[in-house]
């Protein structure tokens, strides 16, 4: 099984009206895939959307709700589903605003055995970081790996179990590299030599929604 995790907010939480929608209208294709979806926020409080009526995949997770706390959300989403699902594949990450083609699900049963692929790869140099990016590096050779960095951009990629194993094994100390979660996940794990494929013929289906 795979899961397509929507990381979103309580801030946003109208835009995953949409994402439901798109769930209910889609059950079909995602059982043939054998795809789940399962979305997730932070704390201050949790919303009285997590208990409504069709809402179980739904979860609040134990970590701030801000955006330099998404680091930090990602991979605590990523071993949430480690625990939660039996069988895993992989996960397949995007964000709330964002919602895909139907298409996109049978590309990510296909590409299951990849361990690490993009919609968009993007590199970090060291003339294009901003000094917020690697504001937490606290060493110079976490600052120096993290100008290296091959990454996926956020808006979606996959990461399969292995790699999500490696994700998860230091949350603490890994969040404390970058503010920015797709940079963080790229240099965790271009550090075991797992770069991200480009498969860019996928940004066709798929769109961002306004707001």
């Amino acid at each position: 099984m795979i899961v397509l995790l929507v990381v979103s907010c309580a801030r946003y939480l109208s835009r995953l009206d949409r994402w439901k929608d798109w769930e209910n209208r889609h059950q079909t294709e995602l059982a043939r895939n054998d795809i789940e979806i399962a979305y997730v926020i932070g704390r201050p409080c949790e919303p009285s959307l997590a208990t409504a009526p069709g809402w179980s995949n739904l979860h609040a997770l134990d970590v701030g709700d801000e955006y330099e706390d998404l680091p930090e959300k990602v991979l605590l989403a990523f071993q949430w589903v480690r625990e939660t699902y039996d069988r895993i594949e992989g996960v397949f990450k995007t964000d709330d605003d964002i919602v895909f083609d139907v298409s996109i699900l049978n590309y990510i049963r296909l590409l299951g055995w990849v361990p690490y692929w993009a919609l968009q790869n993007g590199h970090i140099f060291h003339q294009q970081i901003h000094d917020h990016v690697y504001a937490r590096a606290s060493r110079p050779l976490e600052v120096k790996a993290l100008e290296k960095c091959v990454h996926a951009l956020g808006r979606g990629y996959y990461v399969n179990q292995h790699c999500i194993e490696i994700l998860t094994e230091d949350i603490a100390a890994s969040t404390a590299l970058s503010y920015h979660e797709d940079y963080l996940v790229g240099l965790l794990l271009n550090r075991h030599n797992i770069f991200p494929v480009d498969f860019g013929f996928l940004l066709a289906p798929h769109y961002r929604l306004p707001g």
